[in-house]
């Protein structure tokens, strides 16, 4: 009897945690002629440690991802695809993430069904500082973690 009721009750302890389903929109603004490697480096950085402290949290997720020109704004249409693609594919959250020239990251956070924005924000040097020996991969991989907690206390 005991050896079934220690993994009963942590079946249920863990059942009883939530664990939603994320769509994670990235854009990578470049100015043109730069070298597009860096900027996209930057890019898998920043969403693989989103979604390692996500898939750590037992949380679900899916992305999107683009690298676009610098003063080159997304259409009408294009400003709602994303919430469109997260609401069909069944997500509960949308967190667009765009990452600017010089290191500066702004993210929109949205419920997707009822379609309401939770919050926004911006990441850069001051708010996530740089630590000594640190690579550029390594930076972005430390926001893509920070940016989970950001968004942590805008979830109802």
């Amino acid at each position: 009897m005991k050896r079934l009721l220690c993994p009963t009750i942590l079946f249920l302890a863990a059942a009883c945690l939530p664990a939603w389903t994320f769509m994670i929109d990235t854009r990578a603004l470049m100015t043109p002629g730069t070298d597009e490697l860096p900027v996209r480096k930057a890019l898998v950085s920043l969403e693989n440690g989103l979604m390692d402290t996500l898939f750590e949290e037992g949380h679900i997720f899916f992305n999107r991802s683009e690298l676009a020109e610098v003063g080159v704004e997304r259409d009408d249409g294009e400003k709602f695809l994303p919430l469109h693609l997260a609401r069909r594919a069944g997500a509960d959250w949308l967190l667009k993430v765009e990452i600017g020239t010089e290191s500066r990251i702004s993210y929109e956070f949205f419920r997707v069904a009822p379609a309401r924005q939770q919050g926004t924000g911006r990441l850069d040097d001051g708010t996530v500082p740089r630590e000594p020996g640190q690579t550029e991969e390594e930076w972005f991989f430390r926001v893509g973690t920070r940016l989970y907690g950001e968004i942590l206390p805008l979830m109802e």
